[in-house]
């Protein structure tokens, strides 16, 4: 992830990672458990979301992949919004509301 610069991904938690690294990733489901978070993350503009992997065909990955690598203010905009989203500090958050509630 450190090195790239675009990512072609499943929608599952790595996309959280992905969001940290402010990497620009296309998404597509390959779990219900998925769509949701996909959605979102599309609808926010940290990833673009494909849809359910069944759907999706090789054509469409490679226009969409041809489009964000000719589109450096889109990409730029997508990995703000995806460190924007995710700061890394989410367990620090969880600890912090944890004691809180044993104080």
């Amino acid at each position: 992830m450190v090195w790239a610069e675009i990512m072609i991904a499943a929608g599952g938690s790595t996309n959280w990672e992905l969001a940290f690294m402010g990497l620009p990733s296309i998404v597509i489901t390959i779990a219900d458990n998925q769509k949701a978070i996909a959605a979102e993350l599309d609808r926010q503009g940290a990833i673009i979301n494909l849809g359910w992997h069944q759907d999706v065909t090789i054509e469409q990955i490679g226009l969409v992949l041809r489009e964000l690598i000719g589109d450096r203010p889109k990409r730029e905009t997508m990995s703000k919004k995806g460190r924007e989203l995710v700061d890394g500090n989410g367990a620090k958050r969880v600890i912090s509301k944890i004691n809180s509630m044993s104080a």
